[in-house]
């Protein structure tokens, strides 16, 4: 759900949402989401994989994969840490949207 909705903030703010009528859409799948410790104490990481399709016409006209990262450090409280790791997870997915509407604009 995070990266569907930063991936249609990433396209209507770059006016490139064209609607239910629109001849292209994007399809795709979260492959990966993850949180995990790294090797370093204290610190976290928040990892999203996405597989996008984008579709003209009926008819696949790219498909890739990409990954983001997002590290932090663990909160003081299990509070404290669970809204961290959402917004590491919200950052990731917005990073993720970005990176894919820019694949999608070159040519």
């Amino acid at each position: 759900m995070l990266v569907a909705t930063a991936l249609r903030r990433e396209l209507a703010r770059r006016g490139a949402d064209g609607g239910p009528e629109a001849p292209a859409h994007l399809e795709g799948a979260v492959l990966l989401s993850a949180f995990g410790a790294t090797a370093v104490g204290g610190t976290y990481q928040a990892r999203v994989r996405v597989e996008v399709r984008l579709v003209v016409d009926g008819k696949t006209e790219t498909e890739f994969t990409s990954e983001k990262a997002e590290e932090l450090l663990a909160g003081q409280d299990p509070l404290e840490s669970e809204g961290r790791r959402r917004l590491a997870l919200r950052t990731a997915a917005e990073d993720l949207a970005r990176e894919v509407v820019e694949r999608l604009e070159v040519p």
